[in-house]
């Protein structure tokens, strides 16, 4: 039995506990969706859990990174597969389960059951 993989909030906070070279090393190591997820899931639950908006600032500044422009318009041009059908799309085109980052088709949004 393998290990649930982290949920975004988990995968924020182990970057968020990482010095700024190791922050920047591991956040290239995430896949598109994964990067993708954390910066709308601290757009979605600022208030909730990072009320200083540290974690926000963070995951920000790691985007700025590639380039020195905000990569995330870019990074939604990839292409990746369903997780359901196995047929690929734009990223900008798949939903991602903010749990177990599951990539899903419009056909299949409502199939991830972690």
């Amino acid at each position: 039995m393998t290990d649930a993989p982290p949920s975004v909030l988990q995968t924020i906070r182990d970057l968020a506990s990482l010095d700024d070279a190791a922050r920047m090393a591991a956040f290239r190591r995430l896949s598109a969706a994964e990067k993708i997820a954390a910066k709308l899931w601290i757009y979605a639950q600022r208030e909730r859990f990072d009320p200083q908006g540290r974690l926000g600032a963070m995951v920000a500044a790691l985007w700025q990174t590639h380039g020195g422009k905000d990569a995330y318009w870019d990074v939604l041009g990839e292409r990746d597969r369903c997780g359901e059908c196995g047929q690929t799309f734009r990223l900008e085109n798949l939903a991602i389960c903010p749990n177990c980052f599951r990539l899903t088709c419009y056909r299949h949004r409502h199939t991830c059951a972690c």
